[in-house]
């Protein structure tokens, strides 16, 4: 009995284990379709390749395993990519109201894009050079990216993180309401499909490129920001670049006095140009001790907003139609507005 027992329970498990890998293999094979199928549309097939897309069943993810990135961003070098798991996908009408998106173990080869873009025209060509100048050849990390959307212009939820083994960890989390997600969703389809015409410097480009603004324009027109909050954490990225500015100005202080220097330069030097001085006395001695002290240890640096009510964050005017209203016209300006404080530890 215990004997026929078991076999009925191990014929059972077989079964649904059967089942299980079974219809994931189909899963998978629809996810591949679904995935070139994304690319092609966002005419991103020509820049992104990858080994193998599989999905599970179980817990909803899906893998995208050996991507690697090229472009005229970055000229024709490759930004690798272990995998990119894919998960709390969530599709409304064909409009996308949730997604969770992490690029697992990057690595960004800032040698090889630097000489590559001494060829070429390349956007990223000055700050690859500026991380070699710090003695970054290569960068590693991850990237984490969540987005939730109420498709009846209700709030937009979205939280970047990064973190790269040589410099740190960042990360941005805001909410923002009243936003028309499905237009805001087509436009930047739209944008994606058409970057190749717009980078492109004719007419066509720039009336392309108007009528993706106009796009915009009307699908955050209305927007106002609810929350946010940055972090930044320093990993050495600092004490870097203080070594190579000392070395430059030829200083024979030692480091920690050329640091408390170098904190009180960087903090006066950006102080006017972000609008740091016309705070309330209370929150611009706060903002400037927390800024003293990261610029001069590293560590963490926070800011938070503390907003009773959501502020608008367009307004009509300017060129095309649209640019920031007061309280994002300065950084000094948003953070008087949004009552934000800045720590650091």
């Amino acid at each position: 009995m215990k004997r026929r027992t078991a076999l009925i329970a191990a014929t059972i498990a077989a079964l649904v284990l059967g089942g299980i890998l079974g219809g994931n293999i189909f899963a998978s094979k629809q996810a591949e379709e679904e995935v070139g199928k994304a690319l092609f549309e966002l005419g991103l097939e020509p820049y992104i390749s990858y080994s193998n897309v599989s999905h599970s069943i179980l817990s909803g993810e899906t893998s995208i395993e050996n991507v690697s990135v090229t472009g005229s961003l970055i000229g024709s070098s490759k930004i690798q990519a272990a995998d990119i798991t894919i998960s709390d996908l969530e599709l409304h009408n064909g409009e996308l109201n949730s997604l969770t998106l992490s690029v697992n173990g990057f690595d960004v080869p800032v040698l090889e894009i630097a000489r590559d873009c001494e060829k070429r025209r390349c956007l990223f060509k000055d700050a690859a050079f500026d991380l070699i100048e710090l003695g970054y050849y290569g960068l590693s990390g991850g990237l984490h990216i969540a987005f939730k959307a109420d498709p009846a212009q209700g709030p937009i939820r979205l939280k970047v993180s990064g973190v790269s083994e040589q410099i740190g960890k960042a990360s941005v989390a805001l909410e923002v309401q009243q936003v028309d997600a499905k237009h805001l969703y087509n436009s930047l389809i739209t944008a994606f499909a058409a970057y190749e015409e717009v980078k492109e410097s004719n007419f066509a480009a720039l009336s392309k490129g108007l009528e993706i603004l106009s796009g915009i324009k009307k699908s955050v027109g209305e927007a106002k920001l609810a929350s946010m909050e940055i972090k930044l954490d320093d990993r050495g990225y600092l004490s870097r670049l203080r070594r190579a500015l000392q070395f430059d100005d030829l200083n024979l202080d030692p480091p920690d006095e050329f640091a408390k220097s170098f904190a009180e330069w960087a903090y006066f030097e950006n102080s006017y140009r972000f609008g740091l001085n016309d705070l309330p006395r209370k929150q611009k001695d706060d903002i400037q001790s927390a800024l003293l002290g990261f610029f001069e240890k590293g560590g963490n640096l926070t800011v938070n907003t503390r907003l009773e009510q959501p502020i608008k964050i367009l307004r009509t005017g300017g060129f095309f139609g649209i640019k920031p209203t007061d309280e994002f016209s300065s950084v000094g300006r948003f953070l008087y507005a949004s009552n934000a404080s800045v720590t650091s530890e």
